[in-house]
């Protein structure tokens, strides 16, 4: 309808379909900025484990067309962790801890309505086998062999293995 920034002013004349009355004008008012909207805020990814970061995903929109900002705020277990960006990275929560994101739209102007994301639960993260190595590296019918493994866990957990030995495969 109308565009930020313009000014709107309505002249009436009555009318008795015999004569008209004197045009009466009213105040002029001048149309203001329309604050933004934030919309399907959620995480992404939507299942988070403790192996990858979690970014924050929504749609900002804004009646007048204003280039559109986001401020974050993280929460784990429901305190700020001091990360305002719209990525909060691995190291900031572990298995089983709640994390959230509120995000606030700014088109320059004003600031529209604080949205909340859904929470999730952080799930554990699968052990990684990062290398695996058979000794000695030359064997003999008669050698003990060994599995020498390297493996992580993001979540800090300890690792075991479960060895299956193959022959001529």
């Amino acid at each position: 309808f109308f565009d930020k920034g313009q000014t709107v002013a309505v002249e009436v004349v009555a009318d008795d379909g015999t004569a008209d009355s004197a045009a009466v004008f009213s105040d002029t008012l001048t149309v203001q900025n329309s604050a933004p909207e934030l919309s399907d805020l959620s995480l992404d990814p939507a299942v988070i484990d403790g192996s990858s970061d979690v970014t924050a995903v929504g749609n900002p929109v804004d009646a007048d067309g204003d280039d559109i900002d986001v401020a974050y705020v993280w929460y784990v277990d429901g305190i700020d962790v001091g990360v305002y960006d719209s990525m909060l990275p691995a190291e900031n929560f572990s298995v089983f801890q709640e994390v959230w994101v509120e995000a606030t739209p700014f088109d320059g102007e004003d600031y529209g309505v604080t949205v909340s994301s859904s929470i999730a639960i952080v799930g554990n993260a699968r052990p990684v086998v990062d290398s695996v190595e058979i000794t000695p590296l030359e064997a003999w019918t008669d050698d003990l062999l060994t599995a020498v493994v390297s493996a992580s866990d993001a979540d800090g957990d300890d690792v075991t293995f479960v060895y299956q030995w193959r022959l001529n495969n």
